[in-house]
């Protein structure tokens, strides 16, 4: 965490592993929980919005 803070950056395998659980556990909820369209939409931006958010952050080479 000292690190995100003080370089702005993530390694690889933290955002992979980030984008790959909160994926999952959306699109668990979209295929079966969500019912209503609205929801389904709203749950699938949400990732969308995360996705774009982890992506933008810089990568590091190596892990601390």
């Amino acid at each position: 965490m000292k690190t995100f803070v003080e370089t702005r950056s993530l390694p690889l395998r933290i955002k992979l592993t980030g984008l790959a659980m909160g994926w999952t556990f959306l699109g668990g909820a979209v295929l079966f929980v969500a019912e209503s369209l609205f929801l389904k939409v709203f749950l699938l931006s949400l990732g969308l919005a995360k996705t774009v958010a982890i992506l933008l952050i810089k990568t590091t080479s190596t892990r601390p």
